[in-house]
């Protein structure tokens, strides 16, 4: 019983052990110590509201809960988070050592130093002047001042907009010094392959005149904005006196740059709009859908359902065409499909390493500038490839085109002979009957005089019956005419007189501009024809009047000539003729026979008041009664 009372306290004591804090020990043959695991407690300040004297307190660590994340960040944005981790410091060399954080894009990083009147506060971020760094690097290094043999309790609080890794690292200041002029040497390799190849595809750009070559510089100078907003290396170089440009350009302006430019690449490099204009469409819509989602992400989107595959989509989308379009046989895209397999297997490592899924390392933190360096130099090749390809396509059908140029010479050296003999044969035939035509000329030119003369007596006999007739004829219409102004005439008749519109024209324009033109606007009297027919302009006010115009034909919706005959028969005609008789005969809508009917009608009533007289001597005097006369209105017939 004993016993088992024995082992009972130790099993509970031994749990407790295990799930204490673990303590981080440095000493002399340490490269780097990672605090990570159980060497962490954190506590979230959900209101941003506790001070180090308040975290600190004996009380208060309770509210710490030991990490158990592997990879522990802050997964609240809104949030502050207190980070508690203990070090000993057993090295007898009296090195230094440096404490640096693997999360370079957080906007405040403060660490609290324990000292004997407290605390020392030192702090790091992005939102903090560049050159007011403890260490002017791109990485957030602070001094650690540990005492040989002691045990140091420390306090880090984090505070940024974005996910930021908990990743601290402690490193002997020799060490950590060596490690960052590799680590500069690597980065200066890399922005200098970037920026050759991109001067390199300008100038082919500049030479060559091909689309593709300005967007491949475009999308490399996406990637190097890409990969300075990451490394930092922009913060310290580019935009030093600008802090607040970091929380736009790495989580917003960059990557949506990086998603435009390699769109448009790929489109043009693919010709997706030629050969896949469906699968182009798609892509399109990949994008827009993109940046919908990002609108709510930033807007009101709650954080639970802020994902990264939205942006991820259309980029698989492309290498999914890219290599349906390798299947189909375009040899360059292989050179595509192998580039773009790095740089798409590199922005999955960028983007769970900043969901927090993954640890930040040597390979995570410049995952995206492996895969574009490689994809870079590879897409070169493709370039090559792809311009090889065309130059041999173009070759190919200059020299088809040579090939039908020759078959043409050819041909058209074998027709000139053939021409040449049938042209031969034609001229000896053509001599043949030269002369047998020139004679029959000769009896062809007699015989033409008597007919000349012949003609000449005929012509001259037709134009005076011409002349008989047209005479007979004016007399015969001006007799209808005549006749029409006093009494009724038959209908056919009156189609001889006014068989169209033109005649109706010609009639109203001789009743209007008989005598004089008046212009009614300045009362000038002298016109000329405009160009359109029927219509004067005044010569010195340009003002153009139609013939129709104040007249009882103005905005006609239908031909004149019928209008004219509605006119007619309201005035002269003694037969009561139905408004369902003259829709037939005139083949007008009853309702257009009807209004115009009525138009009539009350140009005849007005005439009556304006004259005083109930007789209308001619369908006339009603034409131009459209209103009041005025004074000098000419009085009617």
């Amino acid at each position: 019983m004993i016993k088992a009372i024995f082992y009972i306290i130790s099993f509970v004591t031994l749990a407790n052990t295990l799930k204490a804090q673990k303590m981080a020990v440095v000493d002399d043959q340490m490269k780097e110590f990672v605090l990570t695991g159980n060497y962490l407690e954190i506590f979230e300040d959900t209101e941003k509201k506790f001070s180090i004297k308040e975290v600190s307190d004996s009380a208060f660590q309770k509210n710490f809960t030991l990490n158990q994340s592997s990879y522990p960040y802050n997964e609240n944005i809104k949030s502050a988070y207190w980070i508690k981790f203990k070090i000993k410091n057993i090295a007898q060399s009296g090195k230094s050592f440096l404490l640096e954080s693997y999360a370079p894009h957080t906007n405040n990083w403060q660490v609290y130093m324990p000292s004997k009147n407290g605390f020392i506060l030192k702090q790091s971020g992005l939102d903090l002047y560049f050159y007011d760094r403890e260490y002017v690097n791109k990485n957030l290094i602070l001094d650690l001042p540990i005492d040989t043999g002691k045990v140091h309790t420390f306090y880090a609080r984090v505070e940024s907009s974005n996910h930021s890794s908990f990743d601290f690292r402690i490193k002997p200041t020799r060490y950590f010094f060596f490690y960052s002029v590799n680590e500069y040497y690597f980065l200066g390799l890399f922005y200098g392959i970037l920026m050759i190849m991109a001067i390199y595809n300008l100038l082919l750009f500049l030479s060559l005149r091909e689309k593709v070559y300005f967007y491949y510089v475009l999308y490399v100078c996406a990637g190097i904005l890409t990969t300075l907003a990451d490394d930092g290396l922009g913060y310290q170089f580019v935009w030093i006196h600008f802090p607040e440009i970091n929380g736009i350009i790495g989580p917003h302006i960059a990557p949506a740059l990086l998603l435009l430019t390699f769109t448009l690449y790929a489109r043009e490099f693919l010709r997706l709009n030629k050969r896949f204009p469906k699968y182009d469409k798609i892509i399109g819509g990949l994008v827009a859908l993109y940046f919908i989602y990002y609108f709510l992400k930033i807007t009101f989107l709650p954080v639970q359902f802020h994902s990264h595959l939205f942006y991820l989509f259309p980029f698989i989308a492309i290498y999914l065409v890219s290599i349906q379009s390798l299947l189909k046989g375009d040899k360059a895209a292989k050179f595509f499909v192998v580039g773009y397999s790095f740089v798409l297997l590199s922005i999955f490592i960028l983007k769970l390493r900043a969901n927090g899924t993954i640890e930040g390392n040597l390979f995570t933190v410049y995952s995206l500038n492996y895969g574009l360096v490689i994809e870079v130099l590879v897409l070169s090749f493709a370039l090559s490839e792809r311009f090889r390809y065309a130059k041999m396509s173009r070759e190919k059908a200059l020299r088809e085109r040579n090939e039908a140029q020759f078959r043409s010479i050819k041909h058209l050296k074998i027709n000139q002979t053939l021409k040449d003999l049938v042209t031969k044969q034609l001229e000896n035939k053509v001599a043949e009957r030269t002369h047998e035509l020139h004679s029959k000329n000769k009896e062809l030119e007699e015989t033409n005089l008597k007919l000349k003369e012949m003609t000449d007596k005929a012509n001259q006999m037709s134009l005076k019956l011409d002349v008989d007739n047209w005479t007979l004829q004016k007399k015969v219409l001006e007799s209808i005419r005549a006749r029409m102004a006093g009494q009724e005439v038959s209908d056919d008749d009156f189609n001889k007189i006014f068989p169209d519109d033109t005649a109706c024209y010609r009639y109203l324009y001789e009743l209007k501009w008989e005598k004089m033109f008046v212009c009614r606007r300045c009362g000038h009297q002298d016109s000329d024809n405009d160009i359109k027919l029927f219509t004067k302009k005044c010569t010195k006010c340009a003002y153009i009047e139609s013939v129709t115009a104040h007249t009882l034909f103005h905005g006609l919706k239908f031909p004149i000539n019928k209008a004219f005959h509605i006119a007619y028969l309201a005035i002269h005609s003694n037969r009561k003729i139905t408004l369902d008789e003259l829709s037939t005969m005139l083949d007008l809508r009853r309702n257009t026979c009807w209004s115009f009917k009525q138009k009539v009608a009350d140009s005849m009533e007005l005439y009556q008041k304006t004259y005083k007289t109930q007789a209308i001597k001619s369908w006339e005097n009603i034409i131009f009664i459209t209103e009041a006369p005025k004074k000098n209105t000419r009085k009617h017939s």
